[in-house]
């Protein structure tokens, strides 16, 4: 079941539907630019589309096993979707509503980004321990068999990269963890790496201030937000949450950092 939640009133939200979709609803649900929902269903090897207005399940799209991880690419014609159990990427056209190819990938990969331009997705491979850098350019010209593997960039078989996001300015990638106590950074130029000390491990999730200026990281370990400023590579603060912190969404009018 996928929940929706509704503002009822002044300070005032709560759940008014539930919609039914496949087995095992991972990830959160992915929306394009026309209102079209998508979300992996992990145990039964689809994904669902998802209606925003009529609040119902439209269809479901057979990809590969154990599907986790979502990316629109630029335009809305194509999700990419990474298969946990079957260690691929799925490319999905959403025109057509078919999956129309399969990249391999290592062990298990997890979530992903895809840059701006749409030409590089960057995924996690929790199993292998890298990030899987992939040129989706051919996708600009109707080509799924052209998407392919550019580099393995390392991160550490032990740290099992989860979930990663590209900064503002498309200069880094940041990496969380969930088993190291470090958030890996790429540099996007040359897929140089560093490591950054958050202090716990259970890293989940990744998001950006609007202003471009620090990287957010959910530390599941330690619930709280590791604070991380994007030019220095130095943690700032520590932001105490809730207990298990995973996703994590950013306001656009939030106050100074």
């Amino acid at each position: 079941m996928v929940s929706v939640v509704a503002k009822t009133g002044s300070g005032e939200h709560r759940r008014v539907a539930q919609i039914s979709v496949g087995n095992a609803p991972r990830g959160g649900v992915k929306f394009t630019a026309e209102g079209r929902g998508f979300v992996c269903s992990t145990s039964q090897n689809t994904i669902s589309e998802i209606d925003a207005v009529a609040l119902e399940e439209v269809r479901r799209i057979e990809v590969g096993h154990g599907p986790r991880g979502q990316g629109l690419l630029p335009g809305d014609k194509y999700l990419l979707v990474s298969n946990s159990g079957s260690n691929t990427v799925s490319v999905v056209d959403l025109e057509l509503n078919v999956e129309v190819h399969q990249i391999p990938t290592g062990r298990d990969p997890r979530h992903m980004g895809i840059n701006k331009s749409g030409i590089i997705a960057y995924v996690c491979v929790r199993g292998d321990g890298y990030i899987s850098k992939l040129d989706v350019s051919a996708l600009a010209d109707g080509y799924p068999q052209g998407v392919a593997e550019l580099a393995q960039i390392p991160v550490d078989l032990e740290a099992h990269p989860y979930s990663l996001g590209i900064d503002p300015s498309g200069r880094r990638v940041f990496v969380a963890n969930t088993q190291a106590a470090y958030v890996t950074v790429i540099d996007v130029a040359t897929d140089e790496t560093h490591r950054v000390d958050v202090g716990s491990t259970g890293g989940r999730g990744v998001a950006f201030s609007p202003d471009g200026d620090y990287a957010l990281v959910t530390l599941e370990n330690s619930s709280t937000i590791a604070v991380i400023d994007i030019e220095t590579l130095r943690v700032t603060r520590q932001i105490p949450t809730g207990s298990g912190p995973r996703g994590l969404v950013v306001a656009v009018r939030s106050p100074a950092w």
